[in-house]
């Protein structure tokens, strides 16, 4: 049997192949940029993918997600070669996302009201060489799978030996970038702040006990969203954000919340519920943090999605194997402070990491509870499609692993298709959400929404000095 090859990498060789990759039209890099706290383990990107999977809306009816989940764990066991924990790095396998209506393709009751987005319900790569940076160790690697086709390994050859790029200082970077729009509210806000109150009707009524709604911004930009990407990551670091390629759009995902990871057979999930600002000076920083955890509210609706996710990973769990790491830690990120809950449990025999994946799929972080009542009022209330906001970058591993996020504080950029245009110019999307309950205050979950995003708003609009 062949090996991979697995070569350890210089920084500055690390970055070459990142700077040619980055030009691919299927380009995907995992992590935030940069080092320092919140920022994970790993990062590392790929692109050259030798096939692909997507699969878009316009069904009536559900989707076979057993079939789905066969033919691409499929292609994971032609190629899968496992990796030792000693060598601690990414491997080739799938990368890409799920919409967050993929949902409601998948559930009989719901496929007939399942919107139109723009992205694909699910678009996934399949690759054969990653290169990856492990901040514990701060070593770079270059993983080669033995069956990589030809051109795919040219290319890799080619970037390699090509000339180093001359290095841009940060204002040559963003120079790159500019909004040509500032982001707009879809809805004015009094709607939303009405939609909240129909929210608290139906709980009150007895339909629901949780319903995460959500309201989009959109603006227009002018470069490269790359670029933009980079400098939010840089500046706002989290340890499941991403960065992918899709036909003529870009997901920029600057998630702090992990969705499901697979090792071996334990599953974990970790979600997020609870949120406050960061304060201007220390002792206002500890008072919001304080608050957070004491609030009574917000425990509450960490723990309602604590028991929905619990039952979610119980479809796949070996019997009595669902357990509660940790209830109502607080993390604390660059702007925000977070209420997150980890929930572990064994994989029964049989079970597919792609399968578990798409059957906890959504979220329940970003449904409310029950799952699929919530999403009916969810499609009732939200005025637009969510696209891969709420939905779930992935990452497949050939060395048998699985991770993945519930991709919020995502934007996504549209590129228009103008023939001789010069630079690139396009739409982007951004989308803040939160939980309601039965006591939620309308007007402090409208401002919870701008809480989560309005930062990474404002940073994109003022990132070019000319923008």
């Amino acid at each position: 049997m062949l090996l991979p090859v697995s070569s350890p990498l210089s920084r500055e060789d690390y970055e070459q192949l990142l700077t040619h990759a980055a030009n691919q039209p299927d380009f995907a890099y995992l992590g935030s940029i940069g080092n320092g706290n919140n920022r994970g383990s790993f990062s590392g990107f790929t692109a050259c993918a030798i096939s692909t999977k997507r699969v878009d809306s316009g069904h009536i009816q559900a989707l076979d997600t057993h079939m789905l989940a066969k033919e691409m764990e499929g292609m994971v066991q032609r190629y899968e070669t496992p990796l030792p924990e000693s060598q601690a790095h990414l491997t080739g396998g799938w990368v890409g996302f799920l919409s967050y209506e993929f949902g409601y393709l998948k559930e009989p009751r719901l496929a007939p009201m399942c919107p139109t987005p723009r992205p694909p319900l699910l678009f996934a790569g399949f690759y054969l060489w990653a290169a990856s940076h492990n901040r514990n160790t701060d070593t770079y690697h270059l993983w080669i799978h033995p069956e990589c086709p030809e051109w795919v390994c040219s290319n890799l050859q080619r970037w390699q030996r090509a000339m180093p790029l001359p290095s841009k200082n940060v204002a040559e970077k963003t120079a790159d970038w500019r909004m040509i729009s500032p982001f707009k509210a879809r809805q004015p806000a009094q709607e939303f702040i009405n939609g909240v109150g129909m929210v608290k009707d139906y709980i009150n009524a007895g339909d629901c006990y949780q319903v995460n709604l959500s309201q989009e911004f959109q603006g227009s930009y002018q470069g490269q969203p790359w670029i933009a990407f980079q400098a939010l990551t840089e500046a706002n670091p989290t340890p499941y954000s991403a960065f992918l390629k899709v036909d003529s759009s870009s997901v920029l995902s600057i998630s702090p919340e992990r969705f499901l990871e697979i090792r071996g057979r334990t599953v974990k999930t970790s979600p997020i519920k609870g949120t406050r600002p960061r304060g201007k000076i220390p002792s206002e920083d500890k008072a919001y943090a304080a608050e957070l955890e004491a609030s009574e509210k917000d425990r509450a609706e960490n723990l309602m999605i604590v028991d929905l996710l619990r039952n979610d990973l119980s479809v796949h769990a070996a019997a009595g194997s669902v357990s509660v790491d940790s209830l109502f830690a607080l993390e604390t990120y660059r702007n925000v402070h977070h209420l997150v809950s980890h929930i572990r449990a064994e994989l029964a025999e049989g079970a597919s990491p792609m399968q578990v994946l798409f059957d906890a799929f959504p979220g329940g972080s970003i449904t409310g509870a029950p799952k699929i009542r919530a999403m009916e009022i969810i499609r009732e209330l939200e005025p637009h499609w969510r696209g891969p906001y709420c939905g779930s970058v992935f990452y497949r591993g050939l060395d048998g692993t699985l991770d993945s996020n519930i991709a919020i504080r995502t934007m996504l950029c549209d590129k228009e298709e103008i023939e001789g245009q010069a630079q690139e110019k396009g739409s982007i999307r951004c989308w803040g959400g939160g939980g309601i309950v039965a006591d939620s205050d309308p007007e402090s979950e409208y401002q919870e929404t701008l809480t989560k995003v309005k930062p990474l708003m404002d940073f994109l609009e003022n990132l070019s000095p000319s923008g």
